[in-house]
């Protein structure tokens, strides 16, 4: 672990104690963690943004096609079973 010193407030540090009390943390655990969890929604947006690229033309592909919802869900389902027979055959 690295430590880091940061000059904050007086009015700031009060609120964020406030906060951390709440919680049961001490200050330096309370801004810690909210540290740590902005250091991961980093980590953690690039990849969902790859997948909304990934996912792009399937989304176009639906919504041209004028499928139904329950109709999505009924081919996802169908197809899904058949994978799930087809794999559970081959292993009987």
């Amino acid at each position: 672990m690295t430590t880091i010193t940061i000059e904050l407030k007086s009015e700031t540090v009060r609120r964020l104690r406030t906060k951390a009390v709440a919680q049961g943390l001490t200050l330096e655990n309370y801004v810690g963690r909210m540290v740590e969890t902005d250091a991961v929604k980093e980590a953690v947006a690039k990849p969902l943004k790859d997948l909304d690229a990934i996912a792009e033309p399937v989304r176009l592909t639906v919504e041209e096609s004028g499928i139904t919802d329950e109709e999505l869900n009924a081919l996802v389902h169908e197809v899904r079973q058949e994978i799930w027979l087809k794999k559970h055959a081959k292993s009987q």
